[in-house]
């Protein structure tokens, strides 16, 4: 298994807020919560996902493997207990094996074949709406609780850019 970061999480988390005042919005401010998680916590796949509750989909907001997964894309959301987490209970959802994905995930396929096996998904809200999450994979067992609560405080940070993009 890959070596976890052990930085101190708030030089990171300063620096990735004060992206949110640079030009060129929403990707500065995706791209700097990007380095600062993998500097913190690990990942090998990041994504933004924005939540359409009322069509049941996901769309790609910001990708580090625009190849394998490119920004604009979507998925639906599924009927299974993944949502009762993050979007029900507003609190991290861990995938710790590739049973968890396969079990939760559309692209379970694709997720494996890039070599990943856990997930993190934080949930994004404000006043009381879920407006999305952001997403952490990396190699199987990857994850665990520490992790989440170390990388939760980042999704706030996502506030303004997921309420942009619901209009």
């Amino acid at each position: 298994m890959a070596r976890k970061p052990a930085n101190d999480p708030w030089p990171a988390f300063r620096q990735a807020a004060a992206a949110g005042a640079l030009a060129d919005q929403p990707k500065a401010l995706f791209q700097a919560v990007d380095r600062a998680l993998g500097d913190i916590v690990g990942h090998k796949l990041f994504t933004v996902l924005a939540a359409d509750m009322a069509a049941r989909r996901n769309l790609r907001l910001y990708s580090n493997m625009p190849d394998a997964y490119s920004a604009g894309g979507s998925k639906p959301m599924r009927d299974n207990s993944w949502g009762d987490i993050p979007v029900g209970e507003r609190r991290p959802y861990i995938g710790r094996t590739k049973d968890d994905i396969r079990n939760r995930f559309p692209d379970h396929a694709l997720i494996e074949s890039l070599d990943l096996g856990s997930v993190i998904n934080l949930p994004v809200s404000f006043d009381g709406v879920f407006l999305g999450t952001a997403n952490l994979l990396h190699e199987e067992g990857y994850y665990d609780e520490d992790d989440a609560a170390t990388a939760q405080p980042f999704a706030a940070l996502l506030v303004p850019a997921l309420m942009r993009a619901a209009g």
